[in-house]
């Protein structure tokens, strides 16, 4: 009963990020098969010490779920007085329900079934942004954190910089092994050198119904190493005619600007990239783009940042042919969908039902 119990609040409160995320951190689940054990990346919080930083732990959630508290453990490298050396998370709501045997913590401190998934990451970003060093787990890193901040801090900016290229590696190869399993119709991606996790082949087919159809489009996908906290670059290899790609082939849409705010108030914070997003994600927003160009302010963000005034030139054209000579434009796509056509087959290519001769 207990269990059944368990499984039913930890399956609506999945749904419930699923449906809600919250800003902060992502949670799923480790193996679809076991609800009990989740997967949860944290990003560092802003304007501490953690910023900038993507750490992944485990959650694991006893039978008796509510009831009793999971147990998280960091599966990144984390240096924190309150995080004992394997990675176990020592924070109050974690401890059992009721008073405290060693009367460190009040009861009303400690775990209760009112929590919730998200509660305890919140209260983990918490952590992170205010240690307690009275009562630690790591003895070592609460004595850097009162005596030396500086060292503390030097400590914390390696782990991060060595940090962030292994945890990028390790997401993006689960992206590509959950596309591998479960492949999205529309393309199909994969490395360009199996030794370069960072660098993507992507062939985008062409969405039907749309001037675009029948065409086999590659784009480079290139991933910071810091990825997912900065998005990566799109760019087209096949020749591209649309509004929000410019002439070297970038694509300019909202998901692949970097997060936050605008500068040039085009776009709100929430179209921008996020850390949410994954490889499909951002493959089925550019399919969107092909289907449903837009020519309002197609570049003008990256262009404003990069000054590329050939691209601005480019870009004003496509502009004006998309909404004042629909017809010229679709002609100009029934070239690039041939072109990319005859890519694929050598010289034959198959027939375009937008094709203009």
């Amino acid at each position: 009963m207990a269990s059944s119990q368990a499984i039913l609040l930890l399956q609506k409160q999945l749904r419930d990020l699923c449906k809600n995320p919250v800003d902060g951190f992502s949670a799923g689940l480790v193996d679809e098969t076991d609800i009990f054990e989740w997967s949860v990346s944290i990003i560092g919080p802003p304007d501490t010490l953690y910023d900038g930083g993507f750490f992944n732990a485990i959650m694991s959630f006893p039978k008796n779920y509510p009831n009793s508290p999971p147990t998280v453990r960091f599966t990144s490298e984390m240096w924190h007085p309150n995080v004992y050396p394997d990675g176990k998370v020592c924070i109050s709501i974690l401890h059992p329900p009721g008073d405290d045997p060693n009367g460190y913590e009040l009861a009303t401190e400690r775990w209760s079934p009112v929590h919730t998934v998200e509660s305890i990451v919140l209260s983990i970003i918490s952590m992170l942004s205010s240690p307690n060093d009275e009562s630690p787990a790591n003895v070592e890193a609460a004595k850097q954190w009162r005596e030396s901040r500086e060292e503390f801090r030097k400590k914390l900016k390696s782990n991060k910089e060595s940090m962030a290229t292994s945890q990028a590696s390790l997401l993006l190869q689960k992206q590509l092994r959950d596309l591998c399993k479960n492949p999205v119709d529309g393309f199909s991606a994969g490395l360009i050198d199996e030794t370069n996790v960072f660098e993507w082949s992507v062939t985008i087919i062409g969405p039907p119904d749309t001037l675009y159809e029948g065409g086999f489009f590659n784009a480079i996908m290139s991933f910071p190493q810091n990825y997912p906290i900065s998005p990566p670059t799109v760019r087209f290899t096949s020749e591209v005619w649309h509004p929000n790609v410019y002439a070297d082939g970038k694509v300019c849409i909202s998901i692949l600007h970097p997060p936050g705010d605008d500068p040039n108030g085009y776009e709100l914070a929430t179209e921008r990239w996020s850390p949410v997003h994954t490889v499909e994600s951002i493959v089925l927003s550019i399919i969107s783009m092909l289907s449903s160009p837009n020519d309002e302010s197609p570049a003008n963000v990256d262009a404003a940042i990069q000054r590329l005034h050939f691209n601005i030139i480019m870009i004003e054209q496509l502009q004006k042919q998309w909404r004042d000579n629909r017809d010229e434009f679709r002609k100009k796509v029934s070239r690039c969908v041939r072109k990319s056509q005859e890519m694929i087959s050598g010289t034959a290519f198959l027939h375009n039902p937008n094709d203009v001769t």
